[in-house]
């Protein structure tokens, strides 16, 4: 079986024994009612601001590539969306490498230098959900609620948080000191590839100075406080998203609640199933019937339509945008081999 063949059948079973544990105990007939008499108005607004939320990734990345080139806009959005697809239907976060393949090909920029702007990214997406959490720490007094096992936990995520937030801001460290120390470590690399053959040595060599070009932005101030700004709205407007769809099945809690839901919300996005399927819904779920109390059911009915606005608008936008490139999923899968 195949490398890729292996990785997506290992996602939809790991997907699938998710979403059987997300079903499990849920009165389906009841669910369905639920979804049923949510308010669509508030689901299609948050549908759009799925959307928007993608518009605002692009809005930022062009502010990472600006010490490179001045991108067009209809090229990052287009490029971002694309690669968000990719990610929910091609196992492997292949789209992290199809966003700066594909913009480096319309653009004319390094592909490498590219792809060292979406470490940036995500990095900077990893420290603003822990920020947020923290401000959902600040401001949210004590769950009245929790079970001895739902406390655990609560104190497992407070710790991973603090050691993502250590690690984020050490790799934003080091790499700032790979773009001001470019030719030290391209002197080491160099006495490490000293064993390859003349030419792998020098590709990988413009692979690791190319790379350090990306990371640019991490000196320029003005830049990098604008990276920072559209990386809280951004946030800000995926929480907003989760309280209009919460707000379409009733329910009325305060807005920094969604930073606490955030947190639980993309661990399940990041885990490698297709389309975040089983995962993110199990995650949803988690939050909204341990921690927050809300009935089971209701939480299956919201968990399920919040994936549904997170994930279908930028798949079914990105499935389009892929016809009107000319790509296909074997082109798409061959470009890491390109790259």
């Amino acid at each position: 079986m195949a490398k890729g063949s292996l990785k997506l059948w290992l996602g939809i079973s790991l997907g699938g024994l998710l979403l059987y544990l997300f079903l499990r105990g849920a009165n389906l007939p009841l669910v369905f009612e639920k979804i049923r008499g949510a308010n669509y108005l508030l689901i299609s607004f948050g549908a759009g601001l799925s959307l928007l939320v993608y518009l605002l990734r692009a809005l930022r990345w062009k502010f990472l590539l600006m010490p490179l080139k001045k991108s067009h806009l209809s090229n990052l959005f287009s490029t971002t969306v694309i690669g968000f697809m990719v990610n929910s239907l091609i196992p492997g976060r292949l789209g992290e490498i199809v966003r700066p393949y594909l913009l480096g090909q319309k653009e004319g920029l390094s592909k490498t230098a590219a792809f060292a702007t979406i470490i940036v990214e995500r990095i900077f997406d990893l420290i603003i959900i822990l920020v947020l959490f923290s401000l959902y720490l600040l401001l949210a007094p004590a769950l009245p609620y929790l079970s001895s096992e739902a406390s655990v936990t609560l104190s497992q995520v407070e710790w991973s948080g603090l050691i993502s937030a250590i690690a984020a801001v050490a790799i934003i460290a080091l790499l700032l000191l790979l773009h001001m120390k470019t030719a030290l470590f391209l002197k080491g690399a160099e006495k490490l590839f000293s064993f390859l053959p003349a030419r792998f040595s020098q590709v990988l060599l413009r692979g690791i100075n190319s790379f350090a070009q990306g990371l640019a932005v991490l000196r320029g101030k003005g830049l990098l406080f604008m990276v920072v700004v559209y990386s809280f709205v951004h946030w800000l407007t995926v929480c907003f998203g989760m309280w209009v769809i919460l707000a379409a099945f009733n329910i009325e809690v305060p807005f920094y609640l969604t930073f606490f839901i955030l947190i639980f919300a993309a661990t399940g996005a990041a885990i490698p199933t297709p389309a975040g399927v089983g995962a993110f819904h199990k995650a949803v779920q988690i939050v909204l019937v341990s921690f927050l109390g809300i009935d089971n059911d209701l939480a299956v009915g919201t968990s399920i339509v919040m994936h549904a606005v997170t994930f279908a608008p930028v798949t079914l936008l990105g499935v389009v945008l892929v016809w009107k490139e000319g790509l296909t999923i074997k082109k798409i899968k061959e470009l890491p081999a390109k790259s």
